[in-house]
């Protein structure tokens, strides 16, 4: 089998979408607009923001979608640039999208793009991860070293030889001259 027939049976793009119900199994919910793998999704409001991700030919996509509880789709604004592999927080409807894979087969991001899209801002430019990551988790936990403080934090990296597949980091991101710290 071609590498790259492997890589479509594990990287499966879909247009479904599905919803856990109050007895946790999942029905299909409605279909997206565009097939879509590795992409990465947050809730605003009362929708589902899909982003990112590539199609079914491999191209790297920077649109996205609003998934909204009674099956409506619609598009939402488009990335300034291509990505997948991306790992998205929202806090108070602010979406800081973090990393990814990007166009131009640069590899992975340390970038931190921050998102207000029910304002229609597009996006600003947020501080940069210690690392490039994709294929990874993020989070966000309230710290009591912090003052009970909203901490974002970002772990791991793709790929069983990936540099920082076993490293962490987080940021204190309300307090504007805090940066990225390892997690020891």
């Amino acid at each position: 089998m071609e590498i790259q027939e492997k890589m479509l049976l594990r990287f499966t793009d879909l247009k479904e979408c599905y919803i856990m119900g109050k007895e946790t199994s999942w029905t299909k919910h409605t279909d997206m607009n565009q097939k879509r793998a590795v992409a990465s999704s947050t809730v605003i409001n009362d929708y589902l923001w899909v982003t990112g991700g590539f199609d079914e030919n491999f191209n790297l996509l920077k649109t996205t979608e609003k998934i909204y509880s009674n099956g409506t789709v619609e598009p939402g604004i488009n990335l300034p640039f291509p990505v997948r592999a991306h790992c998205m927080v929202n806090h108070g409807n602010i979406v800081y999208m973090l990393g990814g894979w990007g166009e131009g087969g640069d590899g992975n991001t340390k970038d931190v793009l921050i998102f207000v899209p029910e304002e229609g801002v597009t996006h600003s430019v947020g501080k940069p991860m210690s690392r490039d990551r994709s294929y990874f988790t993020c989070g966000l936990f309230y710290s009591k070293v912090h003052s009970n403080r909203p901490i974002m934090v970002a772990a791991g990296n793709g790929g069983p030889f990936a540099e920082g597949r076993k490293t962490g980091e987080f940021w204190d991101f309300t307090n504007p001259q805090a940066t990225w710290q390892p997690s020891k």
